[in-house]
């Protein structure tokens, strides 16, 4: 019983952080619509901001962000 009092305590700070980061202002204006795993290390991600789209590849050495579909310009 001890036990789950002292993890629902060590669990309300990050259900606090959860909700801030929630209510921040993004209101779902970034949103996946599409993931793949290429390998271990690398994701390719198809990402849709304010209704402008982008590729983005995560892992490896460095990230790379593509808008989509190709010879669409991207929003600043």
């Amino acid at each position: 019983m001890l036990a789950v009092v002292a993890i629902l305590l060590s669990v309300r700070p990050l259900l606090r952080r959860v909700n801030a980061l929630r209510s921040s202002g993004l209101n779902g204006a970034i949103n996946v619509q599409g993931a793949l795993n290429l390998d271990r290390n690398r994701r390719l991600m198809l990402i849709d901001c304010d209704g402008a789209r982008a590729l983005v590849l995560i892992g490896g050495t460095r990230d790379i962000v593509l808008p989509w579909p190709p010879g669409e310009k991207s929003s600043p």
